[in-house]
């Protein structure tokens, strides 16, 4: 009996070897086209009339659609979306002066929402999408219990202030009425107040006009023609009152499927998730939605394009004649794996296992030479795509303090007093330090390049933006230096000594750091500055405490960045005007002539100009858009209210079985343009992993040595 155990276990143990496998699926399916992806922190809210953060966007974005959309290779177009055409705005003067701004939206028809069993009306059949919806998306971004985080840019829509403000005091007389009756203290966990019967209780917004099931208009008090770039977000997304009502914070989680709304999408999106394979640390998945409505209207975001937009998609494949006109969101499944390391995660890529992967700096040696890809990535297939992000890096300076700034009043007397001359000291100094920083060499050395020193607030891809200027207070040379030394002494900081302690200027730099290598990085800029004589002090911290510290205006300097919105320059340059400090206007910059242009030039279009007249001279006068962001970024780099650094660039490898890629700066993830071939990945699969044989034979020779004996054994027993 003895032998008999000992010869099932030593076979069970020979077919588990042979059966090994590197294989990270599996269990993969064989059926369909499945996109492998990963994620490096897991969804946190998936309420699109809440969530900001790109990370959950990544999924937010297959669930919900928009009003309006971006073109895909026109990329800086506005497209229709659940909207039919893209509004023009339409004005209503009196006495010359703007009383009223009308948008008509005119919707698809026929869009339904997913089947989802908070529909209990129709048996978790998907109700068709109205105009109500919209509505309903619209009060939700006015209610405070909601915390929409661009709540503050609808505030051009009619009635929308007051709106908000009923809405907080109607659910505050609701949860009084609550705890009189039931005399307990409201819990929101526990009770549940639904936002739809507020909303019904109170009316309509204003600003919002129903004028059909499938239309409606938005009207605005005043101009302000950024409100269709928001609309392009996801923030005002058709959202089905019955998901938030059935789906609300008093419901426990079921298995592994969310109970709450937050992470519970109910969308007319492209995908939906699939509850029964989710995991919310491990592993996320989404199937195709079969009831999206695209795949049987035609419209511009449910389309490849018919044509190409520039050479480049051509040359490049981002566009081919075969997919011109068809519909998009060719993948069946997307998969979602928990990646917490770069390096790993990249090394999956290289097998297969991923189907694109962005480069972590640490492997930019290896993947590329110079600007292209090595010579091993191109025989194995893999492309890329080399992207400038419309971002903008940079570090600030506390613009209300005394050591530094330029605030409305010294909080020292003595220097309030030699105002002027503590202004022009404070200027020079901030001057000097920014000519300190030599970017470029952090972009080389820190960086391994992936990134562009940048010279103005505005990115690459942004109306305004000039490749040719030059930032008079950036580094350039070693002349830089000598500058900085020249403006340091002008300052009355002759060699960076501060005259009150003869000792060097001492100052402290307040940052973020999740690992040490931030510190290191962190200490280039340091010792820039030390090359100059001023003597700056690390003040490192987590990410929690660097916010507590920013956002109570406890520094005098910090580092910090921006990510585009949307593509205009007012997205950017609102970043440094009074009425945006201290969030995210950071650095608390308030400057007068500064938020003079910015208002001249904030709601023109690119071709618009803005007239006034001078107040001083009564002097008519009239500048186009252009000329007027020029003007706000001459006097950006006057103040100095910030060290312009870089903008990232990214490098998204990508394997030759994978189709119709082209990054996109404002759409995170445009997964549903994608397409594959999978026979060509399996076949890629196999042939870079295949199993290294050799060992298998000696622990077959071995196992062999060592079971005879006990077959002998057995049939000796037997006989």
């Amino acid at each position: 009996m003895r032998a008999q155990l000992q010869i099932i276990l030593l076979c069970l143990l020979f077919g588990h070897f042979f059966s090994c496998s590197n294989n990270p699926y599996p269990h993969e399916t064989s059926i369909g086209k499945v996109l492998y992806t990963s994620f490096s922190s897991p969804p946190k809210n998936l309420d699109p009339q809440h969530t900001y953060t790109s990370t959950d966007l990544c999924y937010l974005r297959f669930c919900y659609e928009p009003l309006l959309g971006y073109h895909y290779l026109d990329q800086m177009k506005l497209i229709p979306c659940l909207a039919k055409k893209v509004p023009k705005e339409k004005i209503t003067r009196v006495d010359g002066k703007i009383t009223e701004v009308r948008y008509t939206f005119n919707l698809q028809k026929g869009v339904k929402f997913i089947d989802d069993r908070c529909f209990e009306k129709t048996k978790g059949k998907g109700r068709e999408m109205t105009a109500k919806d919209f509505l309903y998306a619209f009060h939700r971004v006015a209610d405070k219990e909601v915390a929409c985080p661009i709540s503050s840019q609808f505030v051009a829509l009619k009635g929308f202030k007051e709106y908000k403000k009923k809405i907080t005091a109607e659910r505050n007389r609701l949860i009084k009425d609550f705890e009189s009756k039931n005399n307990v203290i409201f819990d929101k966990e526990q009770h549940y107040i639904s936002g739809k019967d507020i909303y019904d209780t109170l009316g309509n917004m204003p600003g919002i006009e129903i004028t059909s099931d499938y239309s409606f208009d938005m009207v605005m008090t005043e101009r302000y023609p950024q409100i269709l770039y928001w609309l392009a977000m996801r923030f005002v997304s058709a959202v089905p009152y019955e998901a938030v009502d059935f789906y609300n914070p008093t419901k426990q989680m079921t298995d592994f499927e969310p109970m709450n709304f937050n992470l519970h999408p109910v969308g007319t999106g492209s995908y939906k998730m699939l509850w029964k394979e989710f995991r919310k640390a491990q592993k996320v998945v989404m199937v195709k939605n079969e009831n999206w409505w695209g795949i049987k209207t035609a419209s511009p975001s449910t389309r490849f394009p018919e044509n190409p937009f520039s050479e480049e998609d051509t040359l490049k494949g981002y566009w081919t004649p075969e997919r011109a006109g068809k519909p998009i969101a060719q993948l069946d499944r997307i998969e979602w794996y928990k990646e917490v390391e770069t390096i790993p995660k990249f090394g999956k890529f290289l097998q297969g296992y991923y189907d694109s992967n962005y480069l972590p700096p640490e492997k930019i040696g290896e993947a590329m030479s110079g600007q292209t890809l090595s010579e091993e990535m191109l025989k194995d297939g893999v492309a890329v795509n080399r992207s400038v992000k419309m971002n903008i890096r940079y570090i600030g300076f506390n613009m209300q303090g005394d050591e530094l700034g330029s605030p409305k009043k010294f909080k020292d007397p003595e220097l309030e007093k030699n105002r002027a001359k503590t202004l022009t000291r404070n200027r020079k100094l901030r001057q000097a330090m920014s000519l300190a920083i030599d970017t470029k060499e952090y972009i080389r050395n820190h960086m391994k390049g992936m990134g562009i020193a940048a010279q103005s607030p505005l990115p690459p891809g942004i109306f305004g933006y000039d490749k040719d200027y030059q930032n008079p207070h950036n580094y350039q040379n070693k002349e830089s230096l000598v500058l900085a030394r020249k403006l340091l002494k002008e300052a009355g900081y002759p060699n960076g000594i501060d005259p009150k302690t003869n000792e060097p200027l001492e100052l402290t730099f307040t940052y973020s750091a999740s690992d040490p290598s931030i510190d290191i990085k962190m200490k280039h800029f340091i010792t820039c500055w030390g090359q100059i004589g001023i003597k700056v002090n690390a003040d490192s911290n987590d990410y929690n405490n660097f916010q507590k510290k920013v956002y109570s205006e406890n520094f005098q300097i910090f580092i910090w960045g921006w990510n585009a919105d949307y593509p205009d320059p007012e997205n950017f340059l609102f970043l440094l005007i009074s009425s945006t400090s201290p969030n995210p206007n950071h650095a608390l910059n308030q400057d007068p002539e500064f938020d003079f242009y910015f208002d001249k030039m904030k709601l023109l279009l690119s071709d618009e100009s803005a007239t006034w007249k001078d107040k001083k001279t009564g002097e008519k006068i009239t500048m186009k858009k252009i000329d007027i962001i020029q003007k706000c970024i001459d006097i950006f780099a006057e103040k100095c209210p910030w060290v312009i650094l870089y903008h990232d660039i990214d490098y998204e490898l990508y394997h030759h079985w994978l189709k119709n890629i082209k990054s996109h700066p404002l759409i995170t993830y445009p997964y549903d343009y994608y397409d594959l071939d999978v026979d060509e990945r399996t076949k890629k699969r196999l042939e870079w992993n295949q199993a290294v044989i050799w060992p298998a034979f000696l622990m077959l020779f071995l196992l062999i040595s060592f079971v005879t004996p006990i077959f002998r054994t057995y049939f000796r027993e037997r006989n």
